[in-house]
């Protein structure tokens, strides 16, 4: 197979963006992919598959925590704007 073949198949392995989101995506897919190649490899892969899993564990959880943090951050800009919204009425 030739090797740029390859390169350009798989670019979206290791092409980093400035998107999180983006980024935790990748690694997610990126997990599943390896995940079902050992799972069609043989039983004697079970440790690496298991790994793979715990990685993919890791990512998800820190998927999880980019959206908290994204949902914390729209729910305290809201509540500013109720604020100014308060003091605006409270003016007249």
């Amino acid at each position: 197979m030739n090797q740029n073949f390859l390169f350009e198949e798989f670019s979206w392995v290791f092409e980093l963006t400035p998107i999180i989101e983006r980024n935790l995506f990748a690694s997610a897919h990126a997990y599943e992919y390896a995940i079902n190649i050992v799972r069609h490899l043989g039983d004697n892969e079970n440790q690496r598959l298991n790994l793979l899993k715990k990685r993919l564990g890791n990512v998800r959880n820190e998927m999880g925590v980019y959206w908290m943090n994204r949902c914390a951050q729209a729910l305290k800009n809201v509540d500013q704007d109720i604020s100014k919204v308060r003091q605006t009425i409270r003016k007249f």
